[in-house]
């Protein structure tokens, strides 16, 4: 029985979790990936209930679990089966938030859209820390203590180097730069929310169960979408951007089209 799954190279290759293994497969061919003999990466933590893969170009993974006051993290490449980082910690939980609709979570580890950081989310009783660590040195560059109702839904790259990130602080949407700690969009919507991995299209949703598009950088609305009678509980957007999906509590999925001024962006 697998525990967690996890989609890589834009949507190309699928991780899967069971036990203290992961299991790397090619959605196309349905074959494992790599030489290994046995095509399983078996790690040093039992049944790592954190998952998160890198959702471009970079064959990375990553894995952790909390047990008591102790716990681990680690970043694997799926294509090498080689571990390219472990790191021991105490007295902090990596603990997924089950805060969204249909039992839903969110991951308390997320790659930017380049490979190169991973972002993980700690709690310690009423108090939150954000870690930021290079995935190719292995450093950690920076930590953010307690933000107040802080959680990351999604991170993007823009062109000139900054990186974002969108999710929820303080019961409302935000998109801020990420190192600097910076607000740059709020809004008076809910989670689930996602931003494009350019860091121009800012999707939400809202409490009457609309799906809200934004752009970024003209700070203009494109479009609302309108169809769900419940909470949703997830969103996504195509790479080419000519789709949205959405499911939600009214056990309906809907996969939207968008509006042709979204596509070329």
């Amino acid at each position: 029985m697998a525990h967690e799954f996890g989609l890589g190279k834009s949507g190309k290759v699928c991780i899967i979790s069971f036990q203290d293994f992961l299991w790397p497969l090619d959605i196309e061919t349905q074959e494992p990936i790599g030489t290994y003999p046995d095509y399983f990466m078996s790690t040093v933590q039992t049944a790592p209930h954190c998952l998160a893969v890198c959702s471009t170009r970079q064959p990375l993974l990553a894995t952790g679990y909390t047990v008591g006051k102790t716990g681990e993290l680690e970043i694997w490449n799926y294509e090498t089966y080689t571990r390219r980082f472990h790191h021991q910690f105490q007295d902090w939980a990596l603990v997924p938030l089950g805060n969204l609709p249909l039992g839903n979570y969110i991951s308390p580890l997320l790659f930017t859209p380049d490979g190169k950081l991973l972002i993980a989310y700690f709690k310690q009783r009423l108090q939150n820390r954000l870690q930021l660590w290079n995935t190719e040195t292995g450093e950690l560059i920076q930590i953010l203590d307690n933000l107040p109702a802080l959680t990351v839904n999604s991170l993007a790259n823009r062109l000139d180097g900054q990186i974002f990130a969108c999710g929820i602080r303080e019961k409302k949407v935000c998109v801020w730069e990420l190192i600097g700690d910076r607000i740059l969009y709020i809004s008076s919507g809910v989670a689930p929310c996602l931003i494009s991995s350019d860091a121009r299209v800012l999707i939400y949703s809202t409490d009457n169960y609309e799906i809200v598009v934004w752009d970024l950088a003209m700070n203009r609305q494109l479009c609302i979408l309108q169809g769900h009678t419940a909470p949703i509980g997830y969103v996504a957007m195509s790479s080419d951007r000519n789709f949205i999906a959405s499911y939600s509590i009214d056990r309906t999925i809907k996969i939207w089209g968008v509006p042709e001024s979204l596509k070329y962006l």
